[in-house]
């Protein structure tokens, strides 16, 4: 696995985040230890102070060539207690595993 290919690979995700998330997505860390963060405020709730979904995944380096390194996430906000969080692992886990070395945030 080349992990400057990984890096460049993760950089062209996050910037198709970034297209679709504009405003909603945040972007952490270094390049190789990137963090996002992206918060979801449904209609009703806009301009409420807190996001009713936020996503946070840790990419590590080898993302997303090493199948061995599924990213970490968690969900937090009112909507997350609602959510099955052991359904969203195994769907995520799942889409990590058919992803044969592409992107799958």
């Amino acid at each position: 696995m080349d992990v400057h290919e990984a890096i460049e690979l993760q950089e062209e995700e996050i910037e198709t985040l970034r297209a679709i998330y504009a405003e909603e997505l945040s972007v952490g860390g270094t390049p190789g230890a990137r963090e996002l963060t992206i918060s979801i405020a449904p209609a009703s709730t806009a301009g409420s102070s807190a996001p009713a979904l936020q996503l946070w995944v840790a990419l590590p380096s080898g993302y997303p060539l090493d199948a061995e390194q599924q990213p970490p996430f968690g969900l937090t906000g009112s909507l997350a207690a609602a959510l099955e969080d052991s359904h969203i692992e195994a769907s995520l886990s799942e889409l990590w595993a058919d992803a044969d070395g592409a992107g799958v945030i």
